[in-house]
């Protein structure tokens, strides 16, 4: 319902002026009041008239019905009639839909027949509405007999019958009707798909379904809370809780009946630990943590695939001390961690730095031989590295015989940059291929040049990049200029622009990075150099981003 406020100050002014009476001005904010939902007010308004005409007692009889006060709606029509005035096909439309809240079959057939009384039958307004009525009322020969009395036939006549059909358990006609919606290429709207989709019963199968929620998708309705609804349904029926759940997850603005088809869904399961793991499953993959949460709690026999899918969901989002917490409650209940389950906690342990927690989970590993996996291995370096001792753990692993791979030594020259382990990185990327046998390809160097970089080694990252075996590309470039603006230097930052000009012509991030630098130590003539050079191509600052999280996804 809209806001009054501004009618009411209006309204005060009308008193003010004297111009209340005048039956114009009157049925304004009469029809105000009845479409805001004050049908009290409207009432007054409409009780103090000197005079009233079919406007007035339109917007009553209208303003209740859309209300759902469909009695008193009703009740206006009757003080209609008595007062001698004949309903335009407003009110009819307006009264036939009362009778239809109210399912009340008699008293629409009388609206039928002061509707052909009064010569607006032919009205399609009307004769729409009183296909609501005799659809709802089941009088399924009624509605077809009006539907086909219209030459044209639009969206709302369709959606009418549909639920028409629906209402009677005719699914297949409703099926069929919505077919030739499509057919005569009308754009179906959330009404329509909310029908047509509880048409999709078990006995006209799931590919129907699945069809006509592609619809939805090309509508863009999809997203749509009611019609998201009514596919959470239709799936939990066929039992498809993956599509119930990733329809829950689309739905950008999830309103109480939706929830109450997921609680319907969890409740359908319980007992099902396979349904109830998938669940889990599902609404972790889509990020919707506290329901998920919720369904773990809800889960009377957990078992480790249980708790591993939870503390991985807790971990992936960055709750490490959730992780930790559940992890804990797990060994309470005498359930052991598989590699899954180990490789999820060692990254919460490696996120806040819980070194002790971490090499007691280590400890557990080593004791029950779960210390082989390569994705193990990456979860402990990324822990130790972050810890100091990743020198430690690569000497265990190599003396294990773990074949070491690119992502392993990444993961650990990173570290080491970020946490300021010169030497460390030095001896470890040194040793890649005589120790470990990993040849260094261009994002180790990245990770060296970034490490010398930060540390204001310039000339030691220069160095390395001028005895590459291989041409640097633009990234090892663009990695050697971020340092150089860390720290101010000038000539080797236009040095690194040379190159990265002559790789990447078009990328505006240098132009961006040199700007800034010139700015730093006052060079404002070069500044406005740049500045005019990006808008000569049209260039726009890129939003930052690691090289980590473009290269590796974070």
């Amino acid at each position: 319902m809209g806001s009054p406020s501004a009618g009411e100050a209006v309204h005060a002014h009308m008193m003010k002026v004297g111009i209340l009476h005048e039956i114009t001005s009157s049925n304004h904010l009469l029809n105000m009041y009845a479409r805001c939902g004050r049908t009290d007010d409207a009432r007054k308004v409409f009780v103090e008239m000197p005079e009233r005409n079919i406007v007035s007692w339109s917007a009553m009889i209208a303003g209740h019905a859309r209300c759902g006060e469909p009695c008193s709606a009703l009740n206006w029509g009757k003080e209609m009639h008595v007062a001698g005035v004949t309903p335009t096909q407003f009110a009819l439309a307006s009264l036939a839909q009362a009778c239809s809240d109210l399912r009340d079959v008699a008293r629409g057939k009388q609206i039928h027949a002061q509707a052909i009384i009064s010569g607006f039958y032919l009205d399609n307004f009307v004769k729409t509405a009183l296909v609501n009525v005799y659809s709802k009322c089941k009088d399924i020969g009624s509605t077809l007999s009006i539907f086909e009395s219209f030459e044209i036939r639009d969206l709302v006549l369709y959606n009418a019958m549909i639920a028409g059909f629906l209402s009677c358990a005719l699914k297949v006609e409703a099926l069929h009707l919505f077919k030739e919606v499509k057919f005569l290429n009308l754009e179906p709207n959330e009404s329509t798909f909310v029908s047509v989709i509880g048409a999709c019963s078990t006995e006209v199968g799931i590919r129907v379904g699945e069809q006509i929620h592609a619809c939805t998708v090309r509508c863009g309705l999809d997203t749509n809370d009611y019609v998201g609804t009514a596919l959470v349904d239709m799936y939990s029926r066929y039992a498809d809780m993956e599509s119930a759940v990733m329809v829950f997850n689309g739905v950008i603005f999830k309103d109480a009946a939706l929830w109450n088809a997921m609680i319907v869904i969890k409740l359908g399961c319980v007992g099902d630990l396979v349904v109830q793991n998938a669940l889990l499953n599902a609404l972790v993959k889509g990020m919707e943590i506290d329901e998920a949460h919720m369904v773990f709690k809800g889960i009377l026999e957990k078992n480790l695939v249980s708790w591993t899918t939870m503390i991985t969901g807790f971990s992936q989002l960055g709750l490490d001390m959730e992780a930790l917490g559940l992890f804990q409650s797990m060994q309470i209940a005498g359930l052991h961690p598989n590699n899954f389950t180990c490789a999820s906690i060692l990254r919460a342990c490696a996120s806040i730095s819980a070194l002790e927690q971490g090499q007691s989970i280590h400890g557990y590993m080593i004791k029950h031989g779960i210390e082989e996996e390569d994705f193990i291995y990456n979860a402990l370096v990324d822990m130790y590295a972050k810890s100091k001792e990743a020198l430690e753990l690569l000497e265990k692993m190599h003396q294990s015989g773990t074949k070491l791979n690119n992502v392993t030594f990444i993961c650990i020259l990173s570290a080491c940059s970020h946490s300021g382990l010169i030497d460390q990185g030095v001896n470890i990327f040194e040793s890649m291929a005589s120790k470990f046998g990993v040849l260094p390809s261009m994002d180790h160097y990245a990770c060296m040049v970034d490490m010398f970089g930060r540390a204001g080694m310039l000339d030691r990252a220069k160095d390395l990049i001028d005895g590459m075996q291989f041409e640097a590309n633009a990234f090892i470039w663009k990695t050697f200029l971020s340092c150089c603006k860390l720290h101010g230097h000038l000539e080797f930052a236009q040095h690194a622009r040379e190159h990265i000009l002559r790789l990447e012509p078009e990328d505006s991030s240098m132009f961006v990075a040199m700007s800034n630098l010139y700015s730093g130590v006052g060079e404002w003539q070069n500044v406005q150099k740049l500045r005019n050079k990006m808008k000569e191509r049209r260039m726009k600052k890129e939003p930052g981003m690691s090289w980590l999280e473009t290269k590796h996804g974070g």
